[in-house]
C-alpha cells in the first residue's frame, strides 16, 4: 500500500514540473526595435525557432499627428505586412523576423515583441 502511494506521489511530482518547464518554455518573449532616419532604415531582426505570436507595442513619429499612424512593418515566416499599436499576427514556424518602421517623417521609431 506504501509503494502504491509512493509511486502516486511521484507521478504527481513530475507532472508539476513537465507543467512547470511548459510554463518556463512559453514565458520566453523577445522585443526588438527599429529606426527610419535620414541616413535610411535601420530594421530589428530575431531568429525564431517556431510558430510565434509577435505583436507591435509602439510606433513613434518626429511629426505632430502623422495621418496615418505610424506603424510597424513585419516580414516574418507567413505573414507580411503592417501592425498598428497592440495589433498581433502569428509567424508560421522558424526563420527570421524582420521589423521596420512605417509612417511619415524624418525619424520613426517601431518596436515589438516576439511570445
Amino acid at each position: 500500500m506504501a509503494t502504491k502511494w509512493l509511486v502516486i506521489g511521484l507521478i504527481l511530482l513530475v507532472s508539476a514540473g513537465a507543467q512547470e518547464n511548459k510554463k518556463n518554455a512559453t514565458a520566453k518573449s523577445q522585443v526588438i526595435s527599429a529606426r527610419t532616419d535620414q541616413t535610411g532604415q535601420h530594421p530589428g531582426t530575431a531568429a525564431i525557432s517556431g510558430p510565434a505570436k509577435i505583436t507591435c507595442t509602439s510606433a513613434n513619429s518626429n511629426t505632430q499627428n502623422p495621418q496615418p499612424k505610424p506603424s510597424c512593418f513585419v516580414q516574418a515566416p507567413g505573414f507580411t505586412g503592417n501592425l498598428n499599436v497592440s495589433q498581433s499576427a502569428g509567424a508560421s514556424g522558424a526563420g527570421t523576423v524582420i521589423l521596420n518602421c512605417n509612417g511619415q517623417g524624418d525619424v520613426l521609431t517601431c518596436s515589438a515583441r516576439i511570445d
